[in-house]
């Protein structure tokens, strides 16, 4: 874990990542939406919501504690600049979900858990706050305690007809 956020073509330390996530690399203001990486196993499925945070216009990838990234090996080269940084996106590691709850919370922004939990909101009904995040689950066990305690808000994403509860971490940010 650590703090800091995107860089580093090299061997990358928390400490490498430089760029501190108060904004992307295209522009100075403070970030306004944010997609948390908490959790997440496959490598395919970090390069498809890094792909999918920027299609969307995040302003900041949060990567929490995943202790093995690296922009190498889980950013896919189209969004790496000739430097080895992500230029498109602003990117804050942080050790645990305690951070970054404060991180988020700093900048203003509530953390909505994309889970069918108790409480939580169709997400064709749901108003989001000007200031977001967005966290979903493990690709085989959903959220985990830390991540459900972690989160401000849940929305769930309806589904019709039978035969499944959940769909793919990659495929659940775009929707």
């Amino acid at each position: 874990g650590g703090s800091g956020g995107g860089a580093g073509g090299g061997a990358e330390t928390p400490a490498s990542m430089a760029s501190d996530a108060e904004g992307s690399a295209e522009g100075s203001a403070a970030p306004r939406s944010f997609l948390v990486i908490a959790n997440v196993a496959k490598k395919p499925n970090v390069k498809t919501l890094f792909v999918t945070a920027v299609a969307f216009g995040i302003d900041c990838v949060v990567i929490v504690g995943q202790p093995t990234f690296s922009i190498k090996t889980h950013v896919p080269a189209c969004l790496i600049n000739a430097e080895g940084e992500v230029g498109r996106i602003g990117i804050k590691r942080v050790a645990d979900l305690t951070e970054c709850r404060a991180f988020l919370h700093e900048h203003g922004a509530l953390l909505y858990g994309i889970e069918i939990a108790d409480g939580a909101i169709n997400l064709e009904e749901a108003r989001f706050e000007e200031k977001c995040a967005f966290m979903m689950g493990n690709e085989g066990s959903g959220m985990n305690t830390q991540q459900l305690a972690a989160c401000d808000r849940f929305v769930y994403i309806p589904q019709y007809g039978g035969g499944t509860a959940s769909l793919n971490v990659a495929y659940s940010i775009p929707i």
